[in-house]
């Protein structure tokens, strides 16, 4: 399994492979990255095993009709996984789950093949948005065996050590990563400046369309110094002053201080999706740009959910 699988979900997980469980839940974790709970099935031969179950992110479980008091310890329920290959290993990833009283709720998969239930349409970027998730090109997007790399950055991609990954200290990516990541998408214009806000992480993204320019000596952060303008009906979005970040450029690749990137956002002749094309560059790591590519779909009726920050206890769990 690629690092980047490892780093979203458990090692080794069946995906080809459904099994259901039923006992009584332990611990009931509505955080993020990830929405955990641990269920207590007793074995055929009497025994007790504490299985741990993986679902989405708050807002796609939100989103699925998932609260933060859904369940409580002693709650009998049924559940539907995905287990790991590994027979000993008592963790999977939810598929769906029923209460005693019979109501089945789905449990979303962060990095599953979601469906967004598209119904409006609009004639401007602004507004709410949905990431259209496809994980095999996300994958694939990550994937540093695709990319041209320098020696520093093949060499980086070899030591790179997963469980160092800032992201399990709930250190969000730099962009363009973040556009893709699944969930709510907020892209608001007010005079001059246009916010960015994804519900993951909590990110917030200030682009300044008044004609300026980069600082020289301006300071580097998370997210950088974005300034925007329009092509035509393409909002095209120029970011630099980047801090460094040990997963900023794919799979255990670090981004650095020379890191610059370009997005276009376009929106569909329908009006009811933004594409967006994203090319980076860092010749510290890079030999050759880098391309990605990333869809929303747009959807008013969708609340903008902040319900709970990232938890890096629970980011941690897929590697105990």
């Amino acid at each position: 399994m690629s690092t980047a699988s490892a780093h979203h979900s458990f090692t080794g997980l069946d995906r080809e492979r459904t099994i259901t469980i039923d006992g009584e839940v332990s611990r009931y974790v509505y955080a993020n990255p990830h929405v955990y709970f641990f269920i207590e099935v007793t074995e055929e031969r009497g025994e007790t095993a504490e299985w741990e179950i993986q679902s989405g992110t708050v807002p796609l479980m939100a989103r699925a009709g998932w609260e933060r008091d859904t369940l409580k310890p002693g709650d009998r329920v049924t559940v539907e996984i995905h287990p790991t290959r590994d027979p000993q290993d008592f963790r999977g990833q939810g598929v769906s789950l029923m209460k005693a009283d019979g109501q089945v709720l789905a449990i979303i998969s962060s990095y599953g093949q979601q469906q967004i239930r598209i119904t409006a349409r609009t004639s401007e970027l602004w507004g709410m948005w949905q990431t259209i998730f496809d994980r095999e090109r996300y994958i694939a997007q990550s994937s540093t065996a695709l990319m041209s790399l320098t020696e520093k950055g093949r060499a980086a991609v070899a030591e790179f050590d997963a469980s160092t990954d800032p992201v399990l200290d709930c250190v969000p990516p730099p962009p363009p990563d973040n556009l893709g990541h699944p969930d709510g998408k907020l892209l608001q214009r007010d005079g001059d400046i246009v916010t960015l806000r994804t519900q993951l992480f909590e990110i917030e993204r200030t682009i300044y369309m008044d004609g300026r320019g980069h600082p020289d000596d301006g300071g580097r952060t998370l997210q950088g110094h974005s300034i925007g303008w329009f092509e035509d009906d393409v909002l095209v979005v120029d970011t630099t002053l980047l801090e460094d970040h040990a997963w900023g450029n794919g799979d255990g690749l670090p981004s650095g201080a020379q890191k610059h990137v370009v997005e276009r956002f376009t929106l569909s002749e329908d009006g009811t999706r933004i594409n967006i094309e994203a090319i980076v560059e860092d010749p510290e790591y890079l030999a050759a740009p880098v391309s990605s590519i990333y869809e929303w779909g747009y959807t008013p009726e969708v609340a903008f959910i902040l319900d709970a920050g990232c938890d890096p206890e629970v980011s941690r769990y897929h590697l105990q």
